[in-house]
């Protein structure tokens, strides 16, 4: 769907399925403007935000994607002031916190006038806290009364409000600092709030809320959201661009990523190895078993999924002691794609001819019949060699 802000030019284009998760209040706005999450709708959605500039909404949909700020160093106290307020309006707790912190950690006499006055024309009374009590501390008030440009940019109001909250301060004893030269006012912010992008992610994953994606693997129809996928690698971005999708809108991408039949990879991937696969890429599920792993390598290989093969050679060569599928990951390293890793393939070839010949009874070679012919008779070839070696 788009964003657009009534205070600013453009729009800005976001995904329902990550903002909804991440926000529940942009959920409910697109479920009172548009019905029930599962509603179909083939026309492209837009939310209004009123009252926000368009950068500072982009800015919060940033956090919402990253649940963090990678250019926070590089935003101004004025900039940061509608940012939080924007965060309030949607109750983002860890942005309100961070937000919090970083004027806290900015605040200066350089700064602190703009920021005060921006603070109490759009009624943020917490940030207009943050600057007045700045202004109490003793050092702080004195310098400042001395300048006469920022007594007279402050205005008249906030200028006498701050002389009578001075008087008060000093009778009361002060307002208590954080004991650095030019440091704020003590404010217990409490700790940052934990990151919820994992959890809110595999939320997303279970629930599927508007998924636009599936692929028909044993028969099963398996739902996801196109977007997501396309962000694992960029040979995934590219197939997925390629084919000409139209985000939102559900469609079967079985044929894109050569899933169907007569195709590279029909019959060779099975439902669960790419669960295991949607997993990891949503929320970096790790616990992949052995043979999904296995049949996961050709996949992710041709779809430059570095960080899942890694895992997934990872899982086989822990596994190649385990005569129920070391049949199969043997199979593996006779795959064409694996020539391109001649080291790791022979030794693990090498390890699962080991376990093999030293476990034969617990070993079902039936299991050689099902698999492809072009490699099978090798397989059970270096077996036959293996064996005769180790028993003549």
């Amino acid at each position: 769907f788009s964003v657009t802000s009534s205070s600013g030019s453009g729009t800005t284009a976001a995904h329902s399925a990550i903002v909804s998760v991440r926000c529940p209040k942009f959920d409910k706005a697109l479920k009172e403007k548009y019905g029930g999450r599962k509603k179909k709708n083939k026309r492209k959605k837009d939310l209004d935000i009123k009252g926000s500039q368009t950068i500072t909404v982009n800015r919060m949909l940033d956090f919402l994607y990253h649940d963090s700020l990678p250019y926070l160093n590089k935003l101004k106290p004025i900039s940061l002031l509608h940012l939080v307020i924007l965060a309030r309006k949607f109750s983002l707790g860890r942005l309100i916190w961070i937000c919090e912190n970083q004027i806290l950690d900015l605040l200066s006499l350089d700064n602190v006038v703009p920021l005060v006055k921006g603070a109490d024309t759009l009624k943020d009374t917490r940030i207009r806290k943050f600057c007045m009590d700045f202004l109490l501390l003793p050092d702080n008030f004195k310098e400042f009364v001395l300048r006469k440009d920022l007594t007279s940019d402050l205005g008249m109001e906030l200028f006498q409000e701050l002389v009578t909250l001075n008087a008060t301060a000093a009778a009361s004893g002060g307002v208590k600092s954080t004991g650095k030269k030019g440091g704020h006012a003590v404010v217990d912010l409490g700790e940052c709030p934990a990151s919820e992008i994992r959890t809110d992610l595999k939320e997303l994953f279970k629930n599927m809320n508007y998924a636009d994606g599936n692929v028909r693997i044993d028969s099963e129809n398996i739902r996801f959201h196109k977007a997501i996928l396309a962000a694992s690698s960029k040979p995934m971005f590219d197939c997925l661009t390629k084919a000409r999708l139209t985000a939102g809108l559900m469609e079967d991408v079985s044929e894109c990523l050569e899933l169907s039949k007569d195709q590279k990879f029909y019959n060779k991937l099975s439902s669960g190895a790419f669960k295991s696969l949607l997993r990891f890429v949503y929320y970096g599920d790790t616990n992949i078993e052995a043979l999904p792993a296995c049949l996961l390598i050709p996949f992710v290989r041709e779809f430059g999924m570095k960080n899942l093969q890694e895992l997934c050679e990872k899982v086989i060569h822990q596994s190649v002691t385990d005569s129920q599928v070391v049949l199969k990951i043997m199979a593996v390293t006779y795959l064409a794609i694996m020539r391109a890793r001649e080291d790791m393939r022979d030794k693990l070839r090498k390890e699962c001819i080991q376990h093999t010949v030293t476990h034969l009874k617990e070993i079902d070679f039936v299991e050689i019949k099902s698999m492809e012919k072009e490699f099978a008779l090798d397989l059970a070839v270096d077996l036959l060699l293996a064996c005769q070696k180790q028993y003549q």
